[in-house]
């Protein structure tokens, strides 16, 4: 394991800030994604953004940081080794890179940002490297390295059982006070050929992490552990975040979308028990859905819903509206494990990739981020990402990859609040995108929502664009400064955004997923300019 510290490094901060918004099949978006920072992979093939995290506030300056893997990325010598960047929410800056150890390791195959495991104050993190040999050579045994947030430097590192048991394909935080995290391995062989199988980690009365639960999957191909999640953190009452079974403990989900035929299933386990809820799981709709290739523990949903603790489950192959593998979303509550909502794809596998993001527009309600990452609306495979809000029961905002095959939304995760606006930010992959290092290099975005057009002129605002933040593409100063300034509202009710900007030709640097946007002049308060 090789770590580096550095705190200004050759990290791309965009200055263009990318709105791309699209009308959703629920309702309409009324938002805008911009990047705050992005990253280009380092080589040709790398794939950097296969995997996204935040992380916590790991270089002490009071914003969280993010987790971005480069599972392909080759050092001298080491094809596929992989690497992966801890980098700084503030201004994306490298604070650590960490390289695989071997050849074919896969090293950042999976990343998640955990609880403080070694006592030190910091958030912690672990990686996930699911080709890695065994103990004693087992090939594709798979290994996760769990690492100190202040320091960057190995804490612990797991190994998996047998060959080919990928363990290490997903890891999540639980947030508990025992149980920290959880690993899968849906490549094990118990029940059948890749059952699958997920194990619980914490740290035990000398503080050295341990295994306390293992579950394997119940039938051939169920591929359990392939998605696994839990919440990290606790609630001002110090209560978990995700709690299935109202104890005193956080719980998590495990996912088996291989699980009859293809079908899948999506299970919870309860932290109180230490073992699987009986009887508590969920099936996808169809064979063939892979229901569970990606779950996200919400948390409690208020009103509307009545304050019920709720799961988002991805089918990415399920047929609907948008066609074959066009995708599905489900949100379900945990007390009854029964859909209460449902969010179609309009193709290209929405599912894929799914997280909360915290309450985005301000209903009390956590949102979700989801990604299509095969979609193709304006280049075929570019991707996209989606904001979705479960009160409105709406897209608030959509953004799109750059360029064909770059697959735009195959990882998602929630960051933490950046800006200081009382949003979460978002941190998407396109792990196939073509960038300075070549083909499928990959890429990632640190993006923040901007509820614009809210009809409302607020203090210090000269524009609506739904808030007073500065450095958001939408300046105070819109009316005045009109380099560069960008206000959002769909001012002919068809759900697309229009940006008003003092003149077209002032937007001039290179900016994500602007097809579909019209311009228009803006003034005072966003009034048109006749």
């Amino acid at each position: 394991m090789n770590a580096s510290r550095i705190r200004n490094g050759d990290f791309a901060v965009i200055a263009a800030l990318a709105a791309a918004t699209a009308l959703s099949p629920l309702g309409t978006a009324h938002g805008a994604l911009y990047p705050l920072h992005t990253r280009d992979g380092d080589a040709s093939g790398d794939r950097l953004g296969g995997a996204v995290s935040g992380v916590g506030d790991v270089n002490g300056d009071g914003v969280p940081d993010v987790i971005v893997g480069e599972p392909n990325h080759g050092g001298p010598g080491q094809v596929i080794a992989g690497r992966v960047y801890v980098l700084s929410g503030s201004d994306g800056s490298i604070i650590y890179t960490i390289d695989g150890d071997k050849q074919g390791d896969r090293f950042g195959a999976s990343v998640a940002g955990i609880d403080d495991v070694t006592d030190d104050g910091v958030a912690d993190f672990i990686v996930g490297a699911d080709r890695a040999d065994g103990a004693f050579g087992e090939g594709d045994a798979g290994r996760v390295y769990v690492f100190d947030g202040a320091t960057g430097e190995l804490n612990a590192l797991l190994i998996g059982e047998n060959s080919l048991d990928l363990f290490g394909f997903s890891v999540a935080p639980i947030g508990d006070e025992d149980f920290a995290f959880i690993v899968g391995a849906p490549g094990f062989d118990g029940a059948g050929d890749d059952s699958g199988k997920f194990y619980v980690y914490g740290r035990d009365g000398d503080g050295s992490v341990d295994a306390f639960v293992e579950e394997e999957g119940e039938s051939d191909g169920d591929e359990m552990g392939f998605s696994v999640s839990g919440i990290a953190g606790f609630a001002p009452g110090g209560e978990p975040l995700f709690d299935y079974d109202e104890g005193e403990r956080g719980d998590a989900i495990i996912g088996a979308p291989g699980a009859d035929g293809d079908r899948g299933r999506v299970y919870v386990f309860s932290s109180e028990d230490e073992t699987l809820f009986d009887g508590s799981f969920f099936d996808g709709e169809d064979a063939g859905d892979r229901f569970g290739s990606s779950i996200a523990a919400i948390g409690v949903l208020g009103s509307p819903f009545g304050f019920i603790g709720a799961i988002a489950v991805g089918a990415p192959f399920h047929g609907g509206p948008g066609g074959v593998a066009a995708g599905k979303v489900y949100l379900a509550s945990i007390d009854d494990l029964d859909a209460f909502q449902t969010v179609d794809g309009e193709s290209g596998q929405l599912g894929r990739s799914v997280a909360r993001v915290g309450d985005q527009d301000g209903d009390g309600i956590t949102d979700l981020v989801m990604g299509a990452p095969f979609l193709g609306a304006s280049e075929a495979g570019a991707g996209r990402a989606y904001v979705y809000s479960p009160g409105a029961g709406a897209f608030l905002a959509t953004a799109d990859g750059e360029g064909p095959n770059a697959n735009f939304g195959c990882a998602v995760s929630g960051v933490g609040d950046v800006t200081g606006d009382g949003r979460d930010e978002i941190v998407v992959g396109a792990c196939v995108h073509a960038g300075p290092a070549g083909i499928a290099a990959g890429k990632a975005y640190v993006l923040t929502l901007t509820i614009c057009g809210d009809g409302t002129l607020d203090p210090g605002e000269a524009c609506d664009d739904g808030n007073t933040v500065g450095g958001d593409g939408c300046d105070a100063g819109c009316a005045i400064e009109a380099a560069e300034t960008l206000c959002c509202v769909d001012r002919d009710g068809d759900g697309w955004m229009t940006v008003d900007l003092a003149s077209p030709e002032d937007c001039v640097l290179p900016v994500v997923g602007m097809k579909n946007t019209t311009f228009v002049p803006c003034g005072v308060g966003g009034a048109v300019v006749a």
